[in-house]
């Protein structure tokens, strides 16, 4: 009896003679552990099994030790797009009407605003370095304004990057705020 689907092709088991018999094909030694090849021996006997070793003060984490200071994760408040100035439109009415306080490495323009809170805008040149320098800048920033932000007027700030703030670090983001509150007054 022949049939659309190849029945005939079908051995007495109820195979394909031309599908490979799996079955037939294993190795007798599949029981048998292999040895892991990711994991020299040297490791085992050495007695650190699963265990990592501390670094030896060589490569790049010692190269990175003498780096300026970094914010270290987050500190628990969330800078969102309230506090944020986000449109262009908003930075240049700072930066035309806004009053200009120099502080060292950072200059900081404040412009009143009717909002109850104040916000903040960084703006760091390509001129200062490579994107790396310029986004550990705008943390320090960030940071300086999540710690300063309790104590400062309803104000829309920008914040200007200078080549000095590299060297600056934290700390003198923490100083350009706390010159433009002193500038801008305190909250009543």
């Amino acid at each position: 009896m022949r049939s659309a689907f190849g029945l005939e092709a079908l051995t007495a088991r109820g195979r394909s003679r031309r599908l490979p018999r799996h079955e037939e094909d294993l190795p007798t030694e599949e029981g048998k552990e292999k040895p892991d090849a990711r994991f020299p021996s040297a490791l085992e006997d050495a007695g650190g099994k699963g265990r990592h070793q501390a670094a030896s003060g060589e490569g790049s984490a010692a190269a990175h030790a003498e780096r300026p200071e970094e914010v270290s994760g987050r500190s628990g408040v969330r800078l969102g797009k309230a506090a944020r100035l986000t449109m262009r439109s908003e930075f240049l009415a700072v930066q035309e009407r806004g009053r200009k306080v120099h502080a060292g490495a950072y200059i900081v323009l404040a412009l009143p605003n009717d909002l109850g809170r104040p916000r903040l805008g960084v703006t760091v040149s390509s001129r200062i370095g490579v994107a790396v320098v310029r986004n550990r800048l705008k943390r320090w920033v960030r940071e300086a304004f999540r710690a300063a932000a309790a104590g400062l007027p309803a104000v829309d700030l920008v914040v200007i990057g200078r080549s000095s703030a590299r060297e600056a670090g934290l700390g003198g983001a923490l100083r350009a705020l706390a010159a433009a509150r002193e500038a801008g007054g305190r909250r009543p």
